[in-house]
């Protein structure tokens, strides 16, 4: 998988507009600094399982966008980083149905050229619903921590 969905520098330094398929599902990042993410998700039908619970795959993708979130952290106006990711391990430890989803990832530890995050869903009662852990390649000239203009 690959990130590419920094599109346009929004107004607070590192922040971007998300691509497609994030604004698709609703996922939007809340507040970042360098190494950290916040973001979330309101819950609707279109998440949900047969069984009427958020679907896995909504977890997988909002740990997935949250971490690369955090590892990807541009200040410089008018630039973006980008990268792909290698491994996501996504742990399922419970159910959320209605209301926002509450993301959180943070890199845990970086080179050059890959880095690796944790991340964390919660419900709105704080509840943990999964975790991850993931590891990801700065795509090139993202390695530097003032990226690639937006566009290239």
């Amino acid at each position: 998988m690959t990130d590419d969905t920094a599109i346009e520098p929004q107004e607070h330094a590192g922040m971007y507009k998300l691509g497609g398929f994030n604004q698709m599902l609703g996922f939007r990042f809340i507040e970042r600094g360098d190494g950290w993410l916040k973001g979330e998700l309101e819950l609707g039908p279109q998440h949900y399982n047969k069984a009427e619970f958020t679907h896995g795959g909504v977890y997988a993708a909002v740990l997935d966008s949250a971490s690369t979130g955090a590892g990807l952290y541009c200040p410089y106006p008018g630039r973006l980083r980008k990268c792909a990711t290698l491994s996501l391990t996504v742990n399922y430890v419970g159910m959320s149905r209605t209301g926002k989803l509450h993301v959180a990832a943070k890199v845990t530890s970086g080179g050059r050229k890959i880095f690796s995050a944790e991340a964390e869903v919660r419900d709105d009662e704080g509840k943990l619903c999964a975790h991850s852990i993931g590891t990801f390649k700065y795509l090139r000239g993202s390695d530097d921590p003032k990226g690639v203009p937006a566009g290239e």
